[in-house]
């Protein structure tokens, strides 16, 4: 079993979509290296509406976000007919999501798991992103708070039909600093 297909079996149906999604946004592009930017792009496609809310949010532009993405990636090299691998800060960025997901007591990796990974990282792309599109501090701290209620949305559509309650709580003093 080669890495892709090891990392792939991670993943639950809405994970497993933007996986294939970064993977095709890298072959794409010609790209081997699939990293973090890559899921981004395949994020905002599958995670369009959620996209859409934090877009509005910090009163960002769409065409502006896919432009930062398509000159972040102009960095990274090309290689005709190249295998695809995971950049190790793509390992790192599963990683991270997968073990969110089993805090939550899910084997399986959601795509909002991996929006929570990129957002938890403070030197991460996501958050390097936002400050290139010079979002202010405050709205950065709204889009936690706004992140929070995307997971919640998402983890009641989980567990539709099932016996779980789910419990958020949300520290505005963790935002001070």
């Amino acid at each position: 079993m080669d890495a892709l297909e090891f990392y792939n079996r991670r993943f639950a149906d809405g994970g497993r979509r933007v996986f294939a999604g970064a993977l095709n946004n890298a072959r794409r592009r010609g790209q081997y290296y699939v990293v973090p930017e890559h899921f981004i792009e395949a994020l905002d496609a599958e995670e369009d509406q959620f996209f859409q809310l934090l877009k509005s949010i910090l009163n960002i532009d769409s065409v502006q976000v896919q432009l930062l993405i398509s000159k972040y990636l102009e960095i990274f090299p090309s290689q005709a007919g190249g295998k695809l691998r995971l950049a190790p800060v793509t390992i790192a960025l599963i990683k991270k999501a997968w073990g969110m997901a089993m805090i939550d007591g899910r084997r399986k990796i959601e795509s909002f798991d991996l929006i929570m990974a990129l957002a938890d990282d403070p030197a991460g792309v996501l958050v390097q992103l936002l400050k290139d599109l010079n979002v202010n501090a405050e709205a950065m701290a709204e889009t936690s708070r706004a992140l929070t209620r995307c997971a919640e949305m998402l983890l009641s559509k989980l567990s539709a039909g099932k016996d779980l309650t789910v419990i958020f709580t949300y520290d505005e003093t963790a935002q001070r600093g």
